[in-house]
């Protein structure tokens, strides 16, 4: 029963981090130096902190915005960034749905057992690109017009293919329609029908993925939708 007990605690289950007050007599409260080491590694690593972190969250280096920025630089330069800024992306776009798109064939020819992969690839590759190579503010994603395309991307962009064979960074043509984060083939699949595509459910993806808004749930008077024929 003691095992059990440990095992179904919060405190073994997740990472508790309570703060301390911010000073005697106030309700707020700050992260600790050390629960702060916990934040920036799992946000930025999506593992524990590394010893040189540790550290600096003993020595009490990331009380201070200073300190945190450093430290932050420090683990965004590193390889491992890459990788948990690829799946946080991948969670927050739901880019996972690209594995089963129920896109219809007769309706989108270039629909293909390939294309949600490649679609995926494409724009975490994008992203990687903007927001760690370059450096580029995080608001640049929604205008920019490179992107990244293997031969089969090329295709459905209308861009010419790479010679590589491979990914390659391209640029959209400076009068064309698709630009951006929400010209990605990717965000485009996952917020369409299988037949068509939908304003609404793209709103609705807007909001909640990007804006971080709840969307309340409609009057009782709006009444069941309706299948489509």
């Amino acid at each position: 029963m003691a095992i059990a007990a440990l095992l179904q605690s919060p405190n073994f289950l997740f990472r508790v981090e309570v703060g301390a007050l911010i000073a005697a007599g106030q309700n707020g409260r700050d992260y600790t130096s050390l629960e702060m080491a916990s934040r920036l590694s799992y946000a930025l690593w999506n593992s524990t902190p590394d010893e040189a972190l540790l550290a600096a969250g003993e020595r009490g280096d990331l009380a201070t915005e200073e300190g945190v920025r450093r430290e932050a630089e420090r683990l965004l330069a590193s390889p491992r960034a890459r990788g948990a800024v690829r799946e946080f992306f991948s969670d927050m776009l739901r880019l996972s749905s690209l594995s089963n798109l129920p896109q219809n064939r007769s309706l989108f020819p270039q629909m293909s057992d390939t294309i949600g992969a490649a679609m995926r690839e494409g724009t975490l590759r994008s992203l990687e690109r903007q927001l760690l190579d370059e450096e580029a503010p995080y608001r640049s994603i929604f205008d920019s017009r490179t992107t990244f395309v293997n031969a089969e991307l090329a295709s459905l962009y209308g861009v010419p293919a790479p010679t590589s064979g491979q990914f390659a960074a391209v640029t959209l043509p400076a009068d064309g329609r698709r630009v951006g984060l929400l010209g990605e083939g990717s965000i485009l699949a996952v917020t369409s029908h299988g037949h068509a595509s939908s304003p609404t459910v793209r709103g609705r993806f807007i909001r909640e993925a990007l804006l971080c808004q709840s969307i309340p749930a409609p009057p009782p008077s709006v009444g069941e939708p309706r299948a489509l024929a």
